[in-house]
């Protein structure tokens, strides 16, 4: 009998099981929620952006992540703890966003 294309291979059915954080992602999708690709995959109060900086900071903070044995993001987080900290933020006006 001749394969095809899209089939699962004996003894890796297991990957279809594993695709059920897509199923939820389609299920979104024909309720009409979109998510946004920033925040495919992540926990609610999480999402992704680019940013440049200077090498020599990112340098640092690599090295203080793999020393600590702690995520970049979690780096990340410290420091936006630390530098908003007693600070008074005004949020941005819903036509400037």
């Amino acid at each position: 009998m001749k394969k095809r294309l899209g089939t699962i291979p004996k003894g890796l059915e297991w990957i279809s099981q594993a695709s059920e954080p897509q199923a939820a992602i389609s299920a979104m999708k024909l309720s009409g929620d979109v998510i946004p690709a920033a925040r495919r995959g992540l926990q609610d109060d999480l999402t992704r952006a680019t940013f440049i900086l200077q090498q020599e900071h990112l340098d640092k903070i690599k090295a203080y992540a793999y020393w600590e044995r702690v995520q970049i993001k979690d780096v990340l987080e410290q420091m936006c703890e630390q530098f908003f900290d007693n600070k008074k933020v005004r949020s941005i006006p819903d036509k400037r966003k």
